[in-house]
């Protein structure tokens, strides 16, 4: 049933764009009048402070150990490589390919981490390859979850999303294999230390970023095809990125592309673009380019940050940008003024893909590693911290507005509308004895539609006394609301959906994420306000809370800082957060989820300090039933029922 019209599917994306662009472009506006040298380094450490805290302790810490394995060695007519498999995390092996110059001698290094692929396709060989013409001894290595040797239990959009809830951000595996492939290379004989060239493509264009900011290794910096306007790209392109990306808390501070590589500074910075690029607007990677010279003016190093765009190249690392790399490091790495070689097409090498191949044999994965971020953590919190992890932005319903259909046998049902700070609107669907006064109201939220459970005698129609004469035992007012990204809020499609990773709920989770909020957190606080709008009548005198699917998460959360409800029902909920880590597909991701919950608060915790909780069907990640698990995580305050799909007593 339709409560609000047909721009209602837009309320939910337009709230987040305006709540993110406000603060957004504030912090843009803060970096842009930056003046002088002393000022930028004031808020650069406020912006590293940031940065830094996204990651776990460890990607700062260098490894002067390394343990690693050559596993083949192969020799062609301008270069030669090794395969090396390098422990990164115990546990985790980079798939490394070294790329050599054909005559010994002592070379500067350069890391480049591959894109969203392989390092056996085209891109990669080729780039690598040159590079060792020119005298350099490279290192590629395949990221986790994409089409290399990493991808069982690696999926960087699945377990990649799910490490945010684990508190161990996907991007630590692409950014700390880099530096351990630094610190592999500088135990090499061959190998000029402390001093190394960074480049990769679109996602290891990224890669380079991040660890050129965090690596003081890293002299001389080239991402190659991987910027844009970030904050563009995901709410007016409506593009989903990949959630390793952007990091927690980057948007509420600006850190989009053009913020991250102002990070830089002071050191070389050579972006790279292609100008018929099918993924990146090149015109935006040229506008964040000129504002990032703008701060690299303030030290007087202008001259070390500049851009080149290949008129001719798409989403690629063609052969004029593999030269510009190359004249580049000459000039920053070897000091010396020197172009890179002309190498034609013919002339790039052909390696067979078994050539390049390590056959890595981990023990660890990042489902793994966000399962075990999850063991022997004993958490301590109390409402306080729950609200201000879960309230960071309190709504209020400022008015509600219904329209009344005629009488259906005893019962009214009304459209209603609650709006929301004057910024956005919930509709609902309000079920009412007629000529009687019921003192009970059950609000009811759902990941389906606010209408579903009402229809052919559902459980909403059991519980109000649908059909039924007089009041039923117990007989509930009923009031069934759409929340965020749900029912007529359901965020409407775009042509980049088509893809496999693209969605548009999925866009906005990420967003939101990188914002340091979710959407988890935006429906808890919408639950909230309703609640306090329904007590503030009077016109109850018991409130009863259902929650189904994703919707039973918030509502739990909101039973948890309300404290007051006569009961409250949770309906096909998942047993844990941890429990999530386990499964794919996964049926709650990736909008049910928060930063770090480890070591903040899990499901059964909040849960078990509620009163009068009823759990029916608790599910694992992918719905399916775990009663042990339910059992062992749950006190005796909590009751648990298995019980047929929708043969629910509420």
């Amino acid at each position: 049933m339709h409560v609000l019209n047909k721009e209602s599917h837009n309320y939910f994306k337009n709230n987040v764009k305006d709540r993110i662009y406000k603060v957004f472009n504030r912090e843009v506006e803060k970096r842009r009048n930056i003046q002088t040298i002393e000022e930028w380094t004031v808020y650069k450490e406020k912006l590293l402070d940031v940065f830094n805290k996204a990651f776990p302790e460890d990607i700062f810490k260098k490894n002067t150990n390394i343990k690693y394995k050559t596993v083949s060695k192969h020799e062609f007519t301008n270069f030669k490589i090794e395969n090396v498999l390098i422990e990164s995390i115990e546990g985790w092996f980079i798939n490394a390919t070294v790329y050599l110059p054909k005559k010994k001698g002592k070379y500067y290094g350069v890391v480049c981490p591959t894109g969203h692929s392989s390092k056996t396709y085209e891109n990669y060989v080729r780039s690598n390859q040159i590079l060792a013409q020119n005298g350099y001894i490279t290192i590629s290595f395949d990221p986790p979850g994409m089409k290399g040797e990493h991808q069982y239990e690696n999926d960087h959009f699945t377990d990649g999303v799910l490490s945010f809830l684990s508190g161990f951000w996907s991007n630590t595996y692409f950014v700390l294999d880099a530096i351990r492939c630094i610190d592999y290379l500088e135990q090499r004989e061959d190998i000029v230390k402390g001093s190394f060239g960074m480049t990769g493509i679109s996602g290891g264009g990224t890669t380079t970023i991040f660890a050129s900011i965090i690596d003081e290794r890293i002299k001389v910096s080239a991402p190659v095809c991987c910027v844009s306007n970030s904050l563009y790209h995901i709410l007016e392109e409506n593009y989903t990125i990949c959630p390793e990306t952007s990091g927690h808390n980057f948007h509420k501070y600006a850190l989009d592309s053009e913020g991250l590589l102002s990070l830089i500074e002071p050191k070389p910075l050579l972006l790279i673009g292609g100008k018929k690029d099918e993924i990146l607007n090149y015109k935006l990677a040229i506008q964040s380019m000129e504002y990032v010279k703008q701060i690299y003016k303030l030290s007087n190093k202008q001259k070390n940050c500049q851009y080149f765009i290949d008129e001719n190249a798409g989403h690629e690392y063609s052969l004029s940008m593999i030269k510009e790399v190359s004249t580049f490091f000459n000039k920053h790495l070897k000091k010396i003024n020197q172009e890179g070689l002309n190498i034609r097409k013919e002339e790039i090498c052909h390696i067979e893909k078994e050539k390049l191949l390590c056959h890595p044999k981990d023990t660890l994965s990042i489902r793994l590693k966000n399962q075990l971020m999850f063991e022997n953590k004993k958490r301590s919190f109390d409402k306080k911290d729950i609200e201000k992890l879960m309230l960071k932005q309190q709504l209020f319903v400022k008015k509600s507005y219904e329209t009344i259909s005629p009488a259906k046998w005893f019962h009214t049902i009304h459209k209603r509308v609650y709006e929301i700070n004057s910024q956005y609107k919930l509709p609902a669907i309000v079920l009412k004895r007629q000529n009687a006064q019921i003192n009970n109201v059950l609000l009811f939220f759902t990941d389906d539609n606010k209408w579903t459970h009402f229809i052919n005698d559902g459980f909403l129609a059991k519980a109000g006394g649908f059909l039924q004469k007089e009041p039923i035992f117990n007989e509930k007012n009923i009031i069934s609301v759409d929340l965020s990204g749900f029912g007529e809020l359901e965020v409407e499609g775009d042509g980049y959906d088509l893809a496999q990773w693209c969605t548009q709920l999925r866009n906005l989770s990420y967003e939101l994420l990188f914002f340091g909020e979710s959407v988890l957190e935006k429906r808890v606080q919408e639950i909230f306000a309703i609640i306090n709008y329904v007590e503030k009548s009077k016109e109850y005198k018991k409130i009863y809370l259902v929650g189904k699917g994703k919707a039973a998460i918030p509502t739990l959360i909101a039973a948890y800082l309300y404290g007051k409800s006569e009961k409250t029902t949770l309906i096909n909920m998942p047993i844990s957060f941890e429990t999530l880590t386990k499964y794919v597909p996964n049926q709650y991701l990736p909008d049910s989820i928060y930063f770090d919950a480890p070591n903040n608060f899990e499901l059964y915790d909040i849960a078990n300090k509620t009163k009068n909780i009823l759990l029916i069907n608790p599910k694992n990640g992918d719905y399916s039933n775990n009663i042990d698990k339910a059992n062992k995580l749950y006190n005796s305050n909590v009751k648990i029922i298995y019980t047929k799909e929708n043969a629910y007593e509420i």
